[in-house]
Formats: structure tokens, C-alpha cells, sequence
């Protein structure tokens, strides 16, 4: 570009433009908008063109930098030292822990009880011991939030050396179950793309709810097949 006094004597150069006591900043001048338009009105090459017509002949997987296939979101939480997920749109609420009233001749390992959440009885189930998860140790009440601080989870990289309780809820089929987990992260999106399957170790399993492996900050994240597992909750419960 022929005059570039913006990198000269404008704001990303030496500052000596007497325009500047004027315009503050050289976006505001015309100079400036004068050569962007300039970029966007110039003639397009040929060898442009066709680099353009090239790519966009492709099918859409293998042009650079795009992904193919959809996205899924996800509710990213923790039990023990366990990082899982689940669908997001299984999710109701998200809420500090309740206490857990046990049921006569119905509560054992896998149902704990009911709990109130807002007005609501649910079910209140062990998602680790579903799971065969090992559990963190007790938790000590913060006003009204269950805080962890556990030594055999701390020493984990993992795992924050105090974190949150939470009571989540999820609902399929007018069907609502409540559990508690150690840790709550939130919704994430991942590309089809990133979902690794499952090891054979952990596949073959019989106890395991494993679809696939999740790639998420450096860990790897469970993701379960929430249809099995609802299922599962149903002939074992309901």
C-alpha cells in the first residue's frame, strides 16, 4: 500500500500526525477509511478466483479448517475422581444439596430416597455406587452449601482441593431422578469429531455405562449412555 501513514505517523507508528488532535484515532480519519475501501473495491486476480473455485468444489469435510458432522452438548460433573457426562438436555436443575429422606423397605444402595427440590419430591439415587465409582469422603456443611475438602481427592491434578457439592436433576419420558456429585462444570460443546470410542477394557466391561471418551482440559471424560442408564435406574428401581 502506497500510503500508510497510520503505520507511520498514526496511532501504530510515531504519533506525529497533526491529524490526530482532530480525530483521536486513525480509524476516524478518511484517509484511513479511504484505503479500506480501496481493499474491498480492488480488482479480484485470477489466480484468486480460481484458488476459491478450487475449494469451495470440494465436499465440505475436507476443506481446510472446517469441521463436518454436528456438535453435542454436554453436562460436564465429577464423582470421586471420575470427570462424566451426560446429554445437557436431560438437565432440569442444578442446586446445592438436600437431605435425603430414606424410604422404609424401597432405600438401598442404588436408592438412597426422596429429596424436596423446590416443592418437588424426587428420587434420590447413587449415581457412583451405579457406577461402581469410589466415592469421596464426607462432606462438611458451609451454610448452605456442601463443601468437600478431601485429602485423598486433593492430591489428584484433577481435582480442586476444596469444591462444591451439587444436586443435579434429570428428567427423560416424564421420568425425574436426583444425585448428587462432587463437582459441577457446566454445559460443553464438542464437534463428532472428538468423540473417541471407549478402550476394550472399558467397553467389555458389564458394569461400565461408558458410549465414549470425551477429550476436555487435558482429561479424559466419560461420556454415558444415558439410555442405558436411565433404563438401567427403571428395572432396578421403578
Amino acid at each position: 500500500m502506497s500510503n500508510d501513514c497510520w503505520n507511520q505517523i498514526g496511532v501504530w507508528g510515531d504519533r506525529t500526525c497533526p491529524e490526530l488532535a482532530n480525530f483521536t484515532h486513525c480509524r476516524n480519519c478518511s484517509v484511513y477509511a479511504k484505503a479500506g475501501r480501496g481493499l474491498l473495491e480492488r480488482a479480484v486476480t485470477t489466480a484468486y478466483m480460481q484458488e476459491w473455485t478450487n475449494l469451495l468444489a470440494k465436499p465440505s469435510a475436507e476443506r481446510g479448517g472446517q469441521r463436518s458432522g454436528e456438535t453435542i452438548a454436554v453436562a460436564i460433573f465429577r464423582l470421586g475422581r471420575e470427570w462424566l457426562a451426560l446429554p445437557a438436555n436431560l438437565f432440569k436443575q442444578v442446586t446445592s444439596p438436600e437431605p435425603v429422606h430414606i424410604l422404609p423397605h424401597r432405600s438401598n444402595q442404588i436408592l438412597r430416597g426422596i429429596v424436596n427440590v423446590r416443592g418437588q419430591l424426587l428420587l434420590c439415587i447413587s449415581l457412583a455406587d451405579l457406577l461402581h465409582v469410589e466415592k469421596a469422603t464426607p462432606t462438611i456443611a458451609n451454610s448452605s452449601i456442601a463443601k468437600t475438602t478431601t485429602t485423598d481427592v486433593a492430591i489428584s491434578k484433577d481435582v480442586s482441593p476444596i469444591v462444591y457439592r451439587r444436586l443435579l436433576v434429570i428428567a427423560q419420558q416424564g421420568e425425574d431422578w436426583a444425585f448428587e456429585v462432587d463437582e459441577f462444570y457446566g454445559i460443553q460443546r464438542f464437534a463428532s469429531e472428538e468423540l473417541r470410542s471407549a478402550p476394550t477394557v472399558v467397553a467389555s466391561a458389564t458394569e461400565t455405562y461408558t458410549r465414549c471418551i470425551v477429550p476436555w482440559q487435558a482429561r479424559n471424560v466419560n461420556y454415558l449412555d444415558a439410555q442405558r442408564l436411565l433404563q438401567t435406574l427403571t428395572e432396578k428401581i421403578l
